[in-house]
């Protein structure tokens, strides 16, 4: 980029004379915009989003249903849903679209996603300790998904954590409650909170992250 490696994406906005402003985002910066209901806070963000491959948006939080705990899809089924969420933002009317991330099928993609990672992260550990390459062990264990995903929700001060089972199978400990759950049975917010984090960690390098809508309780805002 011109301003240096530095900068992730240039961001492009009117001021109040109508004239474009860029803002510059840095690796690892975050950004709120706030404003009340039809201020434009939504479609700014599609804006930003269409034609941009290394920008993800996360749309608003909407009613969001995961049909089961297990992974339930095939490889070639992640990868085609991985090409409509794409698609999807290009449409004209994305911005009115019950929003990709309720779908049942991107949710199912999502969640093979991360199991995909975990495993390929375990048989890399593997290969590394057979190799004898301590620091790389070292970084692959501080690197597991499940492991990020849990020490995010930590830092939100959430008491929840995430596990496979055996039969690949997400569960649920909660402080406070007795014994496990299966992940769908997680509360609306905690499953929203779930696929921020969670699309934050597969995220590729390099990525800006988009999210619309991202507090329950404070609808009027917009984060990057």
């Amino acid at each position: 980029m011109a301003h240096g490696d530095r900068f992730l994406v240039e961001l492009t906005f009117p001021n109040f004379d109508g004239e474009n402003q860029v803002l510059d985002v840095e690796a690892g910066r975050a950004i709120y915009i706030l404003g009340p209901n039809g201020s434009g806070k939504s479609t700014l963000l599609i804006q930003w989003a269409r034609g941009k491959d290394n920008i993800k948006l996360i749309p608003g939080n909407r009613e969001v249903l995961f049909p089961e705990s297990a992974v339930s899809i095939t490889p070639k089924a992640a990868v085609d849903e991985t090409t409509n969420e794409k698609q999807w933002i290009q449409h004209k009317k994305s911005r009115i679209a019950s929003g990709h991330h309720n779908s049942q099928h991107w949710l199912k993609a999502m969640l093979f996603r991360l199991k995909a990672r975990e495993d390929f992260s375990n048989a890399e550990y593997v290969r590394q300790d057979q190799a004898g390459h301590e620091g790389a062990k070292k970084t692959l264990l501080e690197e597991m998904p499940l492991k990020l995903i849990n020490e995010a929700f930590l830092a939100a001060s959430l008491p929840i954590s995430f596990r496979w089972d055996k039969d690949s199978v997400l569960k649920v400990d909660k402080s406070g409650v007795d014994g496990s759950y299966d992940f769908n049975e997680m509360s609306d917010g905690e499953r929203a909170a779930f696929i921020i984090a969670t699309q934050a960690i597969l995220a590729e390098a390099g990525n800006t992250i988009l999210v619309d809508e991202p507090g329950l309780r404070k609808p009027h805002s917009q984060a990057l």
